[in-house]
């Protein structure tokens, strides 16, 4: 959490860049939040590397 903290503060002190609330979503990751699935159940996706997205990419079946 601090070093989440540090990130806004920074980059708000830094470059004036102000961060709205964005619930459960990661200002520098993507994606990463909760997700309405197409038979309107839910499911987490966090993906923080390119390797991670690769293999999301493959059991959802998209092309990365």
């Amino acid at each position: 959490l601090f070093i989440l903290i540090k990130l806004l503060v920074s980059s708000y002190l830094n470059g004036g860049q102000d961060y709205k609330r964005m619930g459960n979503a990661h200002p520098l990751i993507s994606p990463y939040s909760v997700y309405k699935t197409s038979d309107d159940q839910w499911i987490v996706i966090g993906v923080a590397t390119d390797s991670q997205f690769r293999n999301l990419s493959e059991i959802i079946g998209i092309e990365s």
